[in-house]
C-alpha cells in the first residue's frame, strides 16, 4: 500500500517539476519578447535580412536571405486565444505580455507550493516506513455471528433500561401527585 502511495507521490512530484520548468521557460520567452518589442519601439522602420529560401531537410533552416525593411513596427498582432488575433500597438501588447507573465508567475507559485507539499509527503512516508518496522500491526478478527448476538443482547438491554426509566418517572410522578394532594388538604 505504501509503495503505491509513494510511487504516485513521486510521479506527482516529477510532474510538478516538469510544469514548473515549463512555466519558467514560458516566462523567459515572454521576457525575451518584451525586450524585442522595446527595440521595435525605438524606430518606425527596421532594416533586416529576410529569409527567402528554405532547405528541404527536416529542420527547414533558411539558406538564402535578402535585405528588407520592416515598416509600421508599432503595430503587432496578438493572439488572444482559440485562433483569435487582434492588431494593437506595441504598448498595448506589452501590457498583455505583463499580465501573462503575472499569470504564469502565480501558477508557478501554486506549483511550487504543491511541489513542497509533495516533498514533505515523501519525507513523511519515508519516516513512517522506517517507524513501521519497529511496530506491530494490530488486526482484529471479525465474527458476524458474535456481532449479531451482541446486537440482540444490546437491544434487549436498551429496552430494559428504557422500561426502568419509565417506571422511575411514573413513580416520581405519583410521589409528586401524593405530595400535592397532601399540600392541598
Amino acid at each position: 500500500m505504501m509503495d503505491n502511495l509513494s510511487y504516485y507521490h513521486q510521479k506527482s512530484l516529477d510532474h510538478s517539476e516538469i510544469v514548473l520548468a515549463q512555466y519558467n521557460k514560458i516566462i523567459q520567452e515572454y521576457e525575451n519578447l518584451k525586450s524585442t518589442l522595446n527595440e521595435l519601439l525605438l524606430k518606425s522602420h527596421h532594416q533586416v535580412l529576410a529569409p527567402i529560401c528554405y532547405s528541404m531537410s527536416e529542420n527547414r533552416a533558411p539558406i538564402a536571405y535578402c535585405p528588407a525593411t520592416i515598416d509600421h513596427t508599432n503595430q503587432v498582432m496578438v493572439l488572444l486565444g482559440c485562433d483569435y488575433f487582434v492588431e494593437c500597438s506595441v504598448h498595448q501588447a506589452m501590457g498583455i505580455i505583463q499580465r501573462r507573465i503575472t499569470f504564469c508567475e502565480e501558477k508557478k507559485k501554486l506549483y511550487a507550493q504543491q511541489l513542497e507539499s509533495m516533498e514533505n509527503w515523501l519525507k513523511f512516508e519515508h519516516q513512517l516506513a522506517s517507524e513501521q518496522q519497529e511496530f506491530v500491526e494490530i488486526q482484529e478478527e471479525y465474527d458476524e455471528e458474535a456481532e449479531q448476538k451482541w446486537r440482540q443482547e444490546h437491544k434487549k438491554k436498551v429496552k430494559q433500561q428504557k422500561e426502568r426509566e419509565k417506571i422511575e418517572r411514573l413513580t416520581a410522578l405519583t410521589k409528586n401527585i401524593k405530595i400535592e394532594k397532601d399540600v392541598i388538604k
